[in-house]
């Protein structure tokens, strides 16, 4: 939708003339992470140019993830701490995003009477998170692998609850000392 606002930085791409328009990195906050959202963010904004997400198989540069869970809680702390730093606009869809998949697991833990609700909510949220990696997956020639999706539809938004309040208010580092 030519909307930058996260991105992976393996995956990003811009030419020179671009990033110096927009004065490269001296054109974004200082913080532990987040420099390549900051670009593609800087590079949405500027009126010339325009934002093409490259679905060719080949166009994705794969990557191992953390080694153990307290490494990937550490990355997901520096990923979200950027935040802090983005545009009001922004924060205010994530903002949305994240307290809708909180207010729908919450719902799980005080169903009552709400069970019913509660199951086509999540059977809707699953169904549309679904097609939109598979329509991905399939631009990429990559597999959609279901379990791992199932896995990630639970852990990417506890991810996110467990590592916010360091993100936000405490210290995220690199690496364990």
């Amino acid at each position: 939708w030519g909307l930058g606002v996260t991105c992976t930085g393996r995956n990003l791409a811009y030419r020179h003339q671009d990033f110096s328009a927009i004065r490269g990195f001296a054109a974004t906050p200082d913080t532990l992470s987040g420099d390549d959202d900051f670009i593609l963010q800087q590079l949405a904004g500027r009126r010339d140019g325009s934002l093409i997400y490259a679905l060719a198989p080949k166009s994705h540069v794969p990557a191992t993830g953390p080694s153990n869970p307290a490494a990937f809680l550490r990355q997901k702390q520096r990923h979200i701490s950027a935040g802090k730093s983005y545009s009001k606009a922004v924060k205010i869809g994530y903002s949305v995003f994240h307290s809708c998949n909180l207010l729908l697991f919450s719902l799980a833990t005080g169903l009552g009477g709400h069970l019913p609700l509660f199951l086509a909510l999540l059977g809707t949220k699953v169904a549309l998170d679904g097609l939109a990696l598979k329509i991905f997956c399939s631009c990429l020639g990559v597999p959609l692998k279901i379990r791992g999706w199932l896995i990630w539809e639970i852990a990417f938004p506890t991810s996110h609850l467990l590592a916010a309040p360091t993100a936000f208010f405490g210290h995220p580092r690199w690496k364990k000392r």
